[in-house]
């Protein structure tokens, strides 16, 4: 989901979007580029994904840096300010030395475990590859009265997440997980992983040259699901296959020529 708010910079302001996340920033926090203090009409412009279709349709997965694991999300935020075409930057620390902080509210995913939510960040980069980054310097994510609340360190120049990692990691040794297509596409291919009914995703990387085999690593025993898309020649294929995590054969999803309007369709069933 998508929302813009124009706004003046020079006031305290809190800002509610399309997903019912709440934006709270303080007076004067945003300049632009020269250093100058932004005075102008500025607008803030908010783009949010919280669950597993979105997060396909937007090629937004949930997968850590390195070593790439899955992470459970509570809520894909990309949050930029802008005074008309220029690009506006947060004030960071005030002549007190303390830090002013965007703050982000947002609902706790239905039937998601909130505890041990971190805030994580990802530099731009299509096809989300680049992977989920945390620090510890990172401000704790707390929840209460039902939302997980955060206060971002910087303006955005990236994604963020209010994200935990699966606890399954930590009950199971992992095992390489192969999903196999039929041919290599002369156009793309992108092969997901999900655990059954939670809220996370993992985009696989192609295993060898051949480009039909994709790889993730995946604690053993763990129920999932295998989605591909697959675009050859300009027509696009999809599949999905339920599987249990373990040693062997890969697995081989059935794809099934489909438009894009079904595509979509298919993948809001998720």
């Amino acid at each position: 989901m998508k929302c813009n708010f124009r706004f003046a910079p020079n006031i305290a302001w809190t800002a509610t979007t399309r997903g019912g996340a709440r934006l709270t920033l303080p007076a004067n926090y945003f300049y632009l580029p020269s250093g100058a203090l932004a005075s102008d009409t500025c607008y803030l412009r908010v783009r949010e994904i919280y669950s597993v279709p979105d997060m396909v349709l937007a090629d937004m997965p949930t997968n850590t840096a390195q070593p790439q694991s899955l992470l459970l999300s509570g809520g894909e935020f990309s949050i930029q300010a802008w005074q008309g075409a220029v690009r506006l930057r947060a004030t960071g620390a005030t002549p007190n030395g303390q830090l002013r902080l965007l703050e982000l509210a947002s609902s706790v995913v239905a039937g998601q475990d909130s505890v041990g939510q971190q805030l994580w960040q990802q530099p731009f980069l299509q096809g989300g590859l680049l992977g989920w980054q945390t620090q510890a310097s990172y401000p704790d994510v707390r929840t209460q009265s039902g939302l997980n609340r955060a206060s971002i360190p910087l303006d955005s120049l990236s994604w963020w997440n209010i994200d935990k990692l699966w606890s399954a990691y930590a009950g199971a040794s992992s095992v390489a997980t192969l999903i196999e297509v039929p041919v290599a596409s002369v156009g793309e291919t992108r092969v997901y992983v999900r655990p059954t009914g939670l809220n996370g995703l993992v985009r696989l990387t192609a295993s060898g040259s051949a480009g039909t085999q994709w790889q993730a690593s995946m604690p053993l025993g763990a129920t999932m699901q295998a989605i591909v898309l697959q675009s050859i020649s300009g027509q696009l294929y999809f599949g999905t296959q339920p599987f249990t995590v373990r040693a062997g054969a890969p697995i081989t999803p059935t794809l099934t020529a489909v438009s894009e309007a079904d595509a979509v369709r298919l993948i809001r069933q998720l």
